[in-house]
């Protein structure tokens, strides 16, 4: 008999089996109960987390011989038929490969037709925002006056792709990233029900590598399987999956804490002369850093996957580092993780990473880079003539208008928006930057010179970036990628033109100084206070 991968032979065949989208199965099946059936709905998130299940369960569903049912009997022959693909009446479109105007215009035909053995005609598009516009545009006459008996059910991992003209014509339902607590809990019921043994640590293991995904978690828990047999350990799972050994990580962070560089710059070399993925490395010691960080935050907090004697060797070493020396490293070896993947020599983004955390630490752990946002200040403070900063006049007028807590917090909540968006190519984009400053009302983002890559992506995706911005902090707002030191864009003149300077006693010399004139050209700003 062929055999049939977990993730397609544990598929939910019923609302009840689904996992964590409750916020969907409920609101579907309420509507399937009163009889209140859309004619188009929009399934967005990430990718295996059960966008086409659902959309074959509304359908079974719809289909049913009880039906319209809020939970499908899953033995009747329309419901056999749909969950083995056969049914005439349900049917799936990828939208990667069938993606033109002419497709769209045969589908548009054949609405029409009245269904051949069911109540209804389910038309299930997966990767929606995969259409050209031409084929969004003829899709949409369709989608204002739908036969009676047609239904359609859109799924995409990236929504803002598609037009706002089809979005406000479908029921959107947003799924959700599965926790690792969830995963790991129905990955431990399949492999009990499949004779596997693995330990609570090996599952979560598993469960944290999926990104929650619970396709992705079964197809590595397949794989696994397929390596070591039927009993899987935690050295198979991290042998499997290139993870980086628990002794590694210790010593390498051992090394930073004795400020060694020597032995750190040689202990890289080694670890890549053996054939250790840097990349990975530079990802684990992240995790790595973050359950430091955790324990030295709150001591009672118990990690996951992590066995009781590690976890007590982590705890002695958080006792090495500053909680702020924690926090800039996760962001120094984060930015190391994100240039190896384009540095043509590999091992050089991780070797200057751990000078940087060498330096932290001999430096009594100096404050996170997203620390840098400064508070507001007035438009011009006290002005000294005799020790002119070019820099530091210049910005002083464009400090944020709001707290730099505030904006810090707004800033981190927008990036994190956009990753539950599915976004995290812009956000990877907008982290590459120095922690942004307000000018005005334009969220200024600076790349330092090694980042002209990061710079360009931003400069060429202005247009989406900044409506992204727009989206979240209002549509008063700009984006401005800047390279590092460069000015933010001035004020309009008619806007300057009505600022008034005042000039009185003192202030006259001070004004004519080309250096505050200047300040006081580019951003409209008022002289209130002259000292000696």
């Amino acid at each position: 008999m062929t055999y049939v991968s977990l993730y397609r032979k544990w598929r939910p065949q019923t609302f009840s089996e689904v996992i964590s989208q409750q916020h969907v199965t409920r609101t579907l099946q309420n509507a399937l109960k009163m009889g209140r059936i859309a004619h188009a709905y929009l399934f967005a998130g990430p990718r295996g987390t059960g966008k086409t299940t659902v959309a074959r369960l509304l359908a079974k569903a719809l289909e049913c011989a009880q039906g319209p049912t809020p939970e499908p009997c899953d033995q009747c022959p329309n419901c056999v038929q749909i969950r083995d693909g056969l049914c005439m009446d349900v049917i799936e479109i990828d939208g990667a490969s069938n993606r033109g105007i002419e497709e769209i215009r045969d589908l548009r035909e054949k609405v029409k037709l009245i269904p051949v053995q069911a109540p209804y005609k389910v038309y299930i598009i997966d990767e929606i925002h995969m259409l050209t516009t031409d084929a969004f545009n003829a899709l949409l006459k369709t989608l204002e006056e739908p036969p009676a008996h047609v239904v359609f059910i859109f799924a995409t991992t990236e929504p803002h792709k598609i037009p706002a003209t089809i979005l406000s014509r479908c029921q959107r339902f947003d799924f959700k990233r599965l926790t690792v607590p969830e995963l790991s809990a129905h990955l431990s019921r399949i492999a009990s029900a499949e004779g596997l043994a693995l330990s609570p640590e090996t599952v979560a293991l598993i469960a944290r590598n999926a990104d929650g995904g619970l396709r992705d978690a079964l197809s590595l828990l397949d794989q696994c399987v397929a390596f070591a047999g039927e009993k899987v350990t935690l050295a198979d799972v991290e042998a499997l999956l290139g993870t980086v050994e628990s002794e590694v990580l210790l010593r390498f962070v051992d090394l930073v804490a004795e400020r060694d560089l020597v032995r750190g710059l040689a202990y890289i070399a080694e670890l890549m002369d053996s054939g250790k993925d840097l990349h990975r490395l530079a990802r684990d010691l992240m995790s790595h850093l973050r359950n430091l960080l955790l324990l030295k935050l709150a001591p009672a907090m118990r990690l996951e996957a992590v066995e009781p004697e590690l976890e007590e060797r982590l705890r002695g070493q958080a006792e090495r580092f500053t909680r702020q020396a924690l926090i800039a490293g996760i962001e120094v070896l984060a930015e190391a993780e994100s240039e190896i993947r384009w540095a043509s020599q590999d091992r050089l983004p991780l070797e200057l990473a751990l000078i940087r955390l060498v330096g932290l630490v001999e430096e009594g752990a100096a404050a996170p880079k997203t620390t840098a946002v400064s508070a507001a200040q007035p438009a011009v403070t006290a002005v000294t003539p005799a020790k002119p900063d070019p820099v530091s006049a210049a910005r002083a007028p464009a400090a944020p208008a709001a707290p730099a807590d505030d904006f810090g917090r707004r800033w981190a909540a927008f990036l994190e928006s956009l990753t539950e968006n599915g976004l995290k190519n812009m956000v990877s984009v907008f982290r590459q930057g120095d922690p942004p400053r307000l000018s005005g009302q334009t969220i200024c983002l600076e790349f330092a010179p090694t980042k002209a890559f990061y710079l360009k992506k931003a400069v060429d995706n202005q247009e989406a970036m900044e409506k992204a911005v727009r989206r979240f902090f209002g549509e008063e707002f700009c984006f401005k990628p800047l390279k590092r030191g460069e000015l933010p864009p001035a004020e309009a003149p008619e806007e300057r033109a009505d600022r008034e300077v005042p000039g009185n006693g003192a202030g006259e010399d001070v004004r004519r100084d080309p250096l505050v004139r200047k300040a006081i050209e580019l951003f409209g700003a008022t002289l209130v206070k002259v000292e000696p």
